[in-house]
């Protein structure tokens, strides 16, 4: 049989005139223009999500709005309970300004003896007017008086840890203080 009686039998058996690859090929049409419009929109995000990366890592320049603290001074390092006083110096950096509060109720000032379960919260005056958004910086001082012993022995040693808190509600970094011996 040649190809040329081959291909006459195909065609009597098939009135369309549409081989069976073809037809195969036709089928799937549907299933491929589906592929291709979900590729299209799966590639339309991935550029949307490069474009919206691209733009905030040109922002560099905008100030950072959550504080940022540092330990300036601490002060001694051996007190005697009940007569000395810890004296501590925290930098400060606010990128808009909201530290402090107008209420001397909310104490966004955070001081934990590392002794005890829990901080004690101390109340920061507003640095800036409530509707401005300045970049600020500066220092507060903190005074811890009559610091005491927890236990039956003649001294004890302790750290602070130091945090702080803007009206937005954004907590800064922490930072530790170094070791202070406490003496009968």
């Amino acid at each position: 049989m040649t190809a040329l009686m081959l291909a006459r039998r195909l065609s009597k058996n098939n009135p369309s005139g549409k081989t069976a690859n073809r037809q195969s090929r036709d089928s799937h049409t549907p299933g491929v223009i589906h592929l291709l419009v979900s590729a299209l929109k799966v590639l339309a995000s991935l550029s949307y999500v490069c474009v919206l990366s691209a733009c905030s890592e040109n922002n560099t320049s905008l100030p950072d709005i959550v504080p940022q603290i540092t330990l300036q001074s601490f002060e001694p390092d051996t007190v005697v309970q009940f007569v000395d006083s810890i004296k501590i110096v925290i930098a400060y950096e606010d990128g808009d300004g909201d530290i402090g509060y107008w209420n001397a109720d909310s104490l966004p000032l955070a001081v934990h003896d590392l002794r005890l379960m829990r901080p004690d919260y101390f109340y920061v005056r507003p640095l800036t007017p409530d509707s401005q958004a300045l970049s600020i910086s500066g220092t507060i001082d903190i005074t811890i008086r009559n610091t005491f012993l927890l236990g039956n022995g003649s001294y004890e040693t302790t750290r602070f840890e130091i945090k702080l808190k803007d009206r937005a509600g954004h907590w800064s970094n922490t930072v530790v203080t170094p070791q202070v011996l406490i003496i009968r």
